[in-house]
């Protein structure tokens, strides 16, 4: 994963978040995850596995660098545990209402269609993380442009 996602943009002066524009591949693979296509039942259990796992490398795609971001953002590791701990405690209130109301969306956006009603929730879902990424997807000042040189990081030496 590296490779894919941290190698093409190496540290330099500014440290851009490349969850820009991620997030909605990562929307639309949730979609597809949640979407029931009428096929026989092996062609159903290969698309739940091939819209799966879809959605897991474009989840790694996307949360590798976010998870990288705090520490590019302060040399000082007792900000960086904070940055952390804020992260969470928004990751596990969203996790929180995510398991509070998605059953209620699902009813009503199905409106006695299940299969539709699981489509349209995770494409709120999908819509809201999205515009979440890109609202922040901003330049970041990296606190160590000094110590990383403006080179291409190897992947093999």
């Amino acid at each position: 994963m590296y490779a894919i996602v941290i190698a093409p943009n190496p540290v330099s002066e500014n440290f851009v978040p490349i969850c820009f524009g991620r997030g909605l591949p990562m929307a639309a693979s949730a979609v597809l995850t949640f979407t029931t296509p009428d096929l026989a039942e092996n062609g159903k259990i290969i698309w739940a596995y091939a819209t799966y796992t879809l959605m897991m490398l474009f989840y790694t795609v996307l949360s590798t660098p976010y998870s990288a971001l705090s520490g590019v953002m302060t040399a000082r590791s007792q900000e960086r545990t904070t940055l952390i701990s804020i992260r969470f405690l928004f990751a596990f209130t969203c996790g929180a209402l995510v398991n509070k109301y998605t059953l209620p969306l699902v009813e009503f956006f199905g409106n006695g269609n299940d299969v539709a009603g699981w489509q349209l929730t995770m494409a709120l879902y999908g819509l809201v993380a999205a515009g979440l990424f890109l609202s922040r997807s901003s330049p970041q000042k990296s606190a160590f442009c000094h110590a990383h040189p403006k080179k291409p990081i190897r992947l093999m030496t």
